[in-house]
């Protein structure tokens, strides 16, 4: 029982997301010329959550992902440090629409990807699906 207790003082006083707690999530939905295509993502709003992203995943299933969400726009970049599989990293605009996609970014690169301009978003995705659903730079986002 203290043992439990201790642990979730830790996760609170850490902020941890992965420690019990209730994950906030957003449905992203690309408008492609395949058709529309849903996502439960978890969203990452505060440095903390983008810090740690997907890091020390094994898994993401082909329908979830993440979503950054920035309150301005920004030229932010991107690396895989601590991940430990592929995704597709999608930037997206503050107009919602794509940006720049990276297909098959490698795990543990610590290479640094950046959007084309300032954007809003950033998704990331199972690797393969930005190619699965045929989306292409341009394309509308729907962020709930």
């Amino acid at each position: 029982m203290i043992k439990n207790k201790i642990f979730f003082a830790l996760c609170v006083m850490l902020g941890l997301s992965g420690c019990g707690g209730q994950v906030e999530t957003a449905t992203v939905t690309f408008d492609t010329q395949a058709g529309q295509f849903q996502y439960t993502q978890e969203t990452a709003r505060t440095p903390q959550q983008k810090q740690t992203g997907l890091m020390h995943r094994k898994s993401i299933a082909s329908d979830a992902g993440m979503i950054f969400i920035y309150d301005t726009p920004e030229q932010v970049g991107i690396w895989m440090k601590d991940t430990l599989i592929p995704l597709d990293i999608i930037f997206i605009s503050c107009q919602n629409t794509v940006d720049k996609i990276v297909h098959a970014f490698p795990p543990e690169s610590l290479n640094v990807v950046y959007p084309n301009d300032k954007i809003c978003f950033i998704s990331e995705l199972q690797s393969g699906q930005a190619k699965k659903i045929a989306l292409k730079t341009g394309d509308a986002v729907t962020i709930k």
